[in-house]
């Protein structure tokens, strides 16, 4: 599962909706009612498991731990220098030992909070077994604006298993993922903001989700990759998800699907996946049913298919290489959607999306400064679904402060628009007309050690809601994550 890399991108999915009746038939039934708060957040009900978990440590406790086992590596890294400078005196074997021991705890010991567990991590891994485990705490307060004033704590537990079977029993390209999610705690954007893009990366279902359950098997050293299992979507194939009528499998969910990719030796590459098209199930016996194995990839409702292709250039090692990825896909639900203000249903339902990824400068005399540029568009069928264009980009800056090397300031905005079509249903069912609606993130990253970061981040989310009635609202955010 991993929960690195988040910071950079406004990354928000659709929410699976069940289709009942057309856009108006909606809105007239409900006509003062927003659309679903978050709907293009990580929210879809998909694969809950039905039971009460164990609470997870909070921010305040783990924070502590963490201070502690930081300052005692600061401790051992201070002393080693002494202990190298005794060995000197006492002889080149000593001080060669010491050296050695100090290196192998500091590959060892530090990039997990809770070490090496006295060799046996290792060990495991030298066997083709990685396990992590992610805590996650955040922390945000709608400090203006919005619905109201108000303030929530999030707690998740990202954990994941990678198998390397080449490893393991000698498969050559060979390798399985097992993951799983479990969360907790208040909505910010339900309760109290008011907005659909998302304020929170982690505002997703509360309780356990078991995610990926994959099988891949690469050929040709890495150029050809194929991948059989339970999957997420979003990890690979950068969608927005403003087609919200499609129940597109994103992170933390999963669902049962097939993704084949080949990589160029030149940097370009294609991919496509298969996932299980069927809609939101419509009880909670259906719910646990497939979450315990009822899974089919063909089914009544139809099946989702993707498509991307892309371009990586400057991935070479020289000072002046400028390294950039660019992206252009299509995700496509073969089933039947119903429209705005039009009986008859759509045959299918799609999205069409393009990414960049840019560095546009870097420090020669650094190993990480650098200075990127993102942007992403989506665009959608209006008839069918609740917006119909989203743009989403802005500058991330790593390495800004001295000796601060894997900091990263990041400035993002992301539009969201609403479809006329649903905006006209609202307006004769006697609700509001929709527009638009736009949020600015500011954040600065901060590696306190290789295995915690910490996020402050700022939020300005205008017109939440996209109707201008909600206030635009000013949100103060601080996330902590533990590496163990």
């Amino acid at each position: 599962m991993g929960v690195t890399g988040q910071t950079n991108y406004p990354r928000v999915v659709g929410q699976a909706r069940k289709e009942s009746g057309s856009l108006a038939t909606r809105a007239q039934a409900s006509p003062h009612a927003r659309p679903p708060v978050g709907v293009l957040r990580r929210r879809w009900r998909e694969y809950r498991l039905f039971w009460t978990p164990t609470p997870i440590p909070s921010l305040l406790g783990a924070t502590i731990v963490a201070l502690l086992l930081a300052c005692g590596g600061f401790v051992t890294r201070a002393a080693a220098p002494a202990a190298v400078a005794q060995g000197r005196e006492t002889g080149a074997v000593v001080a060669t030992s010491v050296t050695n021991q100090t290196t192998t705890m500091s590959a060892a010991q530090t990039n997990f909070l809770t070490g090496d567990w006295d060799g046996f991590r290792t060990k495991l891994s030298d066997r083709g077994v990685d396990f992590k485990l992610y805590l996650i705490a955040e922390g945000d307060s709608d400090v203006a604006g919005g619905l109201k004033r108000g303030s929530t704590l999030v707690e998740v537990a990202d954990v994941s298993m990678d198998l390397n079977l080449e490893k393991a029993v000698h498969w050559r390209g060979a390798s399985i993922r097992v993951g799983g999610v479990w969360s907790r705690g208040p909505s910010l954007s339900t309760e109290y903001v008011g907005d659909v893009n998302g304020v929170s990366y982690y505002d997703l279902n509360r309780g356990a989700v078991f995610g990926e359950f994959w099988f891949q098997q690469n050929f040709l050293g890495e150029q050809i990759s194929l991948r059989l299992g339970e999957m997420s979507a979003d990890y690979e194939f950068p969608i927005y998800g403003y087609a919200d009528a499609i129940p597109t499998p994103t992170y933390p969910h999963a669902r049962l699907g097939v993704r084949g990719r080949y990589t160029s030796p030149v940097g370009w590459y294609l991919q496509a996946a298969a996932f299980d098209g069927k809609r939101e199930p419509v009880s909670d016996e259906e719910h646990l049913h497939r979450t315990t194995g009822g899974i089919e990839l063909l089914n009544d409702s139809g099946t989702q298919a993707m498509f991307e292709g892309g371009l990586k250039v400057g991935q070479g090692t020289a000072p002046t290489e400028l390294a950039g990825t660019y992206k252009l896909g299509i995700y496509y639900h073969s089933g039947e959607f119903s429209r705005s203000l039009v009986p008859e249903p759509a045959h299918g339902d799609y999205g069409i999306y393009a990414q960049m990824d840019q560095m546009i400068w870097r420090e020669p005399k650094t190993d990480g400064e650098n200075l990127k540029v993102f942007a992403i568009t989506e665009f959608v069928p209006n008839d069918r679904n609740t917006y119909d264009i989203g743009v989403g980009g802005g500058p991330y800056y790593r390495g800004l402060l001295p000796h601060r090397e894997k900091d990263t300031l990041s400035l993002s905005f992301l539009y969201t628009h609403f479809s006329a079509a649903y905006s006209r249903a609202s307006v004769l069912g006697g609700g509001p007309a929709y527009g638009a609606e736009t949020s600015v993130t500011l954040s600065y990253e901060v590696q306190i050690t290789p295995y915690w970061t910490l996020l402050p981040a700022c939020y300005y989310v205008a017109h939440p809601g996209g109707t201008g009635v909600t206030p635009s609202a000013w949100v103060l955010g601080l996330r902590s994550t533990f590496l163990f």
